[in-house]
């Protein structure tokens, strides 16, 4: 079922509504919030996320007919838990030596403007989210069309779950019904630092158009080698594996294998053996 969602936790019916509250959510976090309260914010993002993983993928599944639950459930599970937290940022970054002594810090962006696409649209949310809240960012979403309502759901659950640990709201912000006109009030804000996009070519084009750095993830499409120094039926698995994951719909899935001729038929034969 997909629900209704209405303005609040971050949803915005205007963008420029939201720029500005992730701009002031944002400086509030920056200067008021240390790593160790970051951290235990985005231990209650990553516990909301997870107790909601199963309906979140069903929902998607259903606005977008993209892909297979089961598949978006195992996507949104690892997001919520593999993504790293404040425990990746280096702490340690105080050099010496002869010619003095240096000191590194390393300080937010502020407020990212952020892309996401139609076949990764929560896990790109919670993702994208608990980065930013490590890092002290604030981010503002513009979603694919065709995922808008899992993408609004999937960003006030983790504003709800930020705010309920202790947490300023609109940490992450959208605009309820995004479209181009919406990016480009994004692109072009001076608020926005940063910009991050995944997607397609156009889409990278689009953002790296924008004058302002980005960060882009675009079409991957990878091929495989498969020669005679790998493990055959591992090898087979791993294809099968990867080939099937949401019906192949993934930019991160092989679409093609080159095997030589030298293992061709075993590796054939291994492929029939872990398909069965």
């Amino acid at each position: 079922m997909i629900p209704e969602i209405k303005p609040g936790y971050g949803v915005f019916e205007r963008t420029e509504d939201a720029i500005k509250a992730a701009a002031e959510a944002q400086k509030n976090y920056e200067m008021n919030y240390t790593l160790a309260e970051r951290q235990t914010i985005i231990d209650a993002v990553r516990a909301a996320l997870v107790s909601e993983a199963k309906f979140i993928s069903e929902m998607e599944f259903e606005e977008t007919g993209y892909g297979r639950p089961e598949d978006k459930y195992g996507k949104n599970l690892s997001t919520a838990t593999g993504v790293p937290g404040t425990e990746k940022l280096p702490k340690e970054m105080v050099k010496s030596d002869d010619e003095g002594l240096l000191m590194e810090f390393y300080a937010p962006f502020g407020v990212i403007g952020a892309l996401t696409p139609v076949t990764n649209p929560s896990a790109t949310i919670a993702g994208n989210g608990i980065c930013c809240l490590a890092s002290g960012n604030g981010i503002v979403f513009n979603a694919h069309p065709a995922a808008k309502v899992s993408s609004a759901y999937a960003l006030q659950l983790v504003n709800k779950a930020v705010v309920e640990a202790g947490g300023p709201d609109n940490l992450l912000t959208c605009t309820m019904i995004p479209t181009m006109d919406s990016l480009k009030v994004i692109m072009s804000a001076p608020e926005i630092s940063l910009l991050i996009g995944t997607g397609g070519p156009a889409m990278v084009k689009t953002l790296m158009g924008s004058g302002k750095k980005c960060i882009c993830a675009g079409p991957g499409n990878p091929p495989t080698i498969v020669d005679e120094t790998v493990d055959l039926d591992e090898c087979a698995k791993n294809l099968i594996m990867s080939h099937s994951l949401e019906n192949n719909t993934l930019c991160v899935c092989e679409k093609e294998a080159f095997v030589v001729d030298e293992v061709f038929d075993s590796f054939m034969y291994a492929i029939d053996r872990k398909s069965t």
